[in-house]
């Protein structure tokens, strides 16, 4: 069986294929220099694609601190990590009963949060010692 030759597709030269015919380099050395110039152009790709994306900004109110911040998700309701940890230990230390209670807000934000009605009309923070 006659053997074809081939030109390497990282240096050039030409080289002869073996049986089947669908060797691409002349040795493991180009085939390790092809793969790596591969992949720096692929991470340089990637890179200038990152760069060209612009992100959105949805603006939100934190529902835990009131501050307002420019939230990545639409769905994102609190500003920091801080005021989410917040919102955990306050619903853990006003229990699950309370989690539904509809609360006071102010164009969607959630300004009395974390608060309990404490019987007379008012409302007070969850935890408070008034609290039945």
């Amino acid at each position: 069986m006659p053997r074809d030759t081939t030109d390497c597709l990282t240096c050039g030269k030409p080289f002869s294929q073996h049986r089947d015919g669908r060797k691409l380099f002349c040795s493991r050395i180009c085939r390790g220099r092809f793969h790596h110039e591969e992949a720096k152009r692929k991470a340089e790709a990637a890179k200038a694609q990152k760069a060209t994306v612009v992100k959105r900004a949805f603006p939100r109110v934190c529902e835990q601190c009131g501050r307002e911040f420019d939230g990545f998700t639409r769905s994102q309701r609190f500003c920091s990590k801080q005021c989410n940890s917040r919102n955990i230990r306050a619903k853990e230390s006003c229990g699950p009963a309370l989690w539904g209670m509809s609360r006071p807000t102010v164009g969607g934000a959630n300004l009395e949060s974390f608060r309990v009605p404490d019987g007379f009309g008012g409302w007070m923070p969850c935890g408070d010692a008034r609290v039945m």
